[in-house]
Parts: structure tokens; C-alpha cells; sequence
């Protein structure tokens, strides 16, 4: 799903698997924000 054009206005989607693996965003935090994008 990475690099797929529904990112978000401020590239939310990046941001989040940026900070899921940094250890920063559960993996549900990264769920729900890809499925707030879809």
C-alpha cells in the first residue's frame, strides 16, 4: 500500500508508516489511518 496515490492531503499514510516503524504508532494507529484514507 506504500507509494499508492491515497496518501492523504499531508501525506498522512507516509507519516504513519514513518512512526510505526520508529516505534511511535501502534500498528492499529496505522489501520485506522489507512482506512480513514480509503
Amino acid at each position: 500500500m506504500y507509494g499508492y496515490p491515497r496518501q492523504g492531503p499531508d501525506r498522512e499514510l507516509k507519516k504513519a508508516i514513518e512512526g510505526h516503524w520508529a516505534g511511535r504508532v501502534t500498528a492499529r494507529e496505522l489501520l485506522d489511518v489507512a482506512a480513514g484514507l480509503r
